[in-house]
């Protein structure tokens, strides 16, 4: 799906790509992919459950609820041009 940007301004793409839970912690994996002047990788809780987990992860219900968060920040060539991908992995209680 294409999302607003983090900074509100410019478009990305965001898809879940998995999810489970266990023992009342809900693991999501989404890939955000797209080239912005500030990048795609953001490492603060408030603005991830701003950004992905009220579009992705609806049942966090709190900023404060996510208790692990990892981010690979890459590179990938999509048709033709060097694109930023990060894949954030979202762990929170449910």
């Amino acid at each position: 799906m294409k999302v607003k940007h983090w900074q509100g301004y410019g478009t990305v793409e965001m898809k879940k790509i998995s999810q489970k839970t266990k023992d009342g912690i809900k693991t999501v994996v989404v890939r955000v992919s797209g080239n912005h002047e500030w990048g795609l990788e953001r490492n603060d809780t408030y603005d991830i459950h701003r950004w992905i987990c009220k579009r992705l992860a609806k049942d966090c219900k709190s900023y404060s609820d996510i208790i692990n968060m990892t981010i690979n920040d890459s590179y990938e060539t999509i048709n033709g041009i060097d694109t930023e991908v990060c894949v954030y992995t979202i762990s929170y209680r449910i």
